[in-house]
């Protein structure tokens, strides 16, 4: 919740202020939105934009050439893969300390970052943890079985 407001519009936008607020002249004030904003066409990009330029540029990630949803960033043997859908993203790593760097960083360029390390549902699909295998399995046996 509030990815969009993070980015900055990249045409100007105007607003009409509410009535309750100036009641004599409300139909001729106008203020310019300097932010984003949810609702509009662009919001989602300029969100990805926005987010791309930090992960890219500020974290040295590298974008994924044929996915654009998945960065990577590789130290020596550890290795950490974020995959990102609108405002949701899926962070692992091979150590939970560079997971904490990462969260830490980000939260230098953003305003919120909300984290959950267990879930049982990630955009539409049920994640099933087993941690003695080290594994974790995505699939979609609720879409399925509602689909029936």
């Amino acid at each position: 919740s509030g990815a969009f407001l993070e980015g900055v519009q990249d045409i100007p936008q105007f607003a009409i202020l509410p009535k309750e607020l100036f009641p004599d002249d409300y139909d001729q004030l106008r203020v310019e939105v300097k932010g984003n904003w949810y609702g509009t066409k662009q919001a989602p990009k300029i969100w990805n934009d926005h987010l791309d330029e930090i992960l890219v540029i500020e974290m040295g990630m590298m974008r994924c050439p044929v996915d654009p949803c998945l960065y990577l960033k590789r130290t020596g043997e550890d290795i950490i893969i974020l995959c990102v859908h609108v405002d949701d993203g899926k962070l692992i790593s091979t150590k939970k300390e560079y997971l904490e760097e990462f969260l830490q960083t980000l939260l230098q360029h953003v305003r919120k970052v909300k984290i959950l390390w267990t879930y049982s549902r990630y955009i539409g699909m049920d994640v099933d943890w087993y941690p003695e295998e080290q594994q974790v399995i995505l699939n979609q046996r609720t879409y399925i079985e509602q689909r029936d």
